[in-house]
């Protein structure tokens, strides 16, 4: 597996060169990278893994690169068409921790009373009914009796559902 700083070297490199295409240069010219989070593919047990990096403008979120993982090579781009707009957001890690100190109320309507330590957090990927793009990958926050995915526009579900299947 590459290094988090190499994958972040490689995305700023093909973010500079996207910013001189026309196409891209909406959502790369000037957008500052975030770090590169490493996601765990579990659609391929590993086989898959990748980093994501997201490119902001200001408080936007303008652009993202998938950067595999295993070789350091941008897999997937996408980036913003038009001036003003912007991708969904992509919430932190610690953004996540501190949603963790409060009760949380579910999309469906149910609350959950997460640990003020979860055990482990982890960001996951898979092909679910909550997320069809390795784009929107989870925070898998987990305790003895129980997780959370976040997605990281900030929703929040108990359970991942195989696409296909109705919701859990």
């Amino acid at each position: 597996m590459i290094d988090p700083d190499l994958a972040l070297r490689e995305a700023v490199a093909e973010a500079t060169e996207l910013a001189d295409d026309p196409s891209w240069k909406v959502a790369f010219a000037g957008a500052v990278p975030g770090p590169a989070i490493l996601v765990r593919d579990r659609s391929r047990r590993g086989e898959r893994d990748y980093f994501i990096v997201d490119f902001r403008i200001g408080e936007r979120s303008t652009g993202r690169m998938i950067v595999n993982a295993t070789t350091g090579v941008i897999d997937e781009v996408m980036g913003i068409e038009e001036e003003g707009e912007a991708l969904s957001g992509f919430i932190t890690e610690s953004a996540v921790l501190g949603r963790m100190r409060t009760r949380i109320i579910l999309d469906d309507g149910r609350v959950v009373e997460p640990p003020a330590d979860p055990s482990t957090i982890e960001v996951v990927w898979e092909p679910s009914r909550q997320s069809q793009t390795r784009f929107e990958p989870f925070y898998r926050v987990s305790w003895p009796s129980d997780e959370l995915y976040f997605r990281v526009d900030g929703r929040v579900f108990p359970k991942l559902t195989p696409p296909g299947l109705p919701d859990r």
